[in-house]
């Protein structure tokens, strides 16, 4: 999820995060999520909010935690309710790539 809220971050510092996750210097944000998800698979963890048992009615309430108790002051975008949650609606179902879009076009 972070990668995917951090999407539109530097694309020299995105590349730097991605390459090291990946090991390839080619590699974008999309790319390293991947990575993880794999991993994630290979250790038998849940890869989304669904198969982790919570519900689409909770992104909202998600969110506004996210934000107003773990406001992260040196994440590179600020936290914001709307991104969260269009982080969480995207991931929520396993939509990966979605959550690597923007919603304005």
């Amino acid at each position: 999820m972070c990668l995917a809220y951090n999407r539109s971050v530097d694309p020299e510092r995105a590349s730097l995060v991605a390459g090291t996750i990946t090991n390839r210097p080619d590699a974008g944000l999309l790319d390293a999520a991947e990575v993880i998800r794999g991993l994630t698979e290979r250790l038998g963890l849940p890869t989304t909010l669904v198969d982790a048992g919570i519900p689409d009615e909770r992104y909202e309430e998600i969110a506004a935690t996210c934000v107003n108790d773990y406001p992260r002051p040196g994440n590179p975008i600020p936290m914001e309710r709307d991104r969260v949650l269009q982080v969480l609606r995207t991931m929520g179902h396993g939509e990966l790539a979605a959550a690597f879009t923007d919603p304005a076009g």
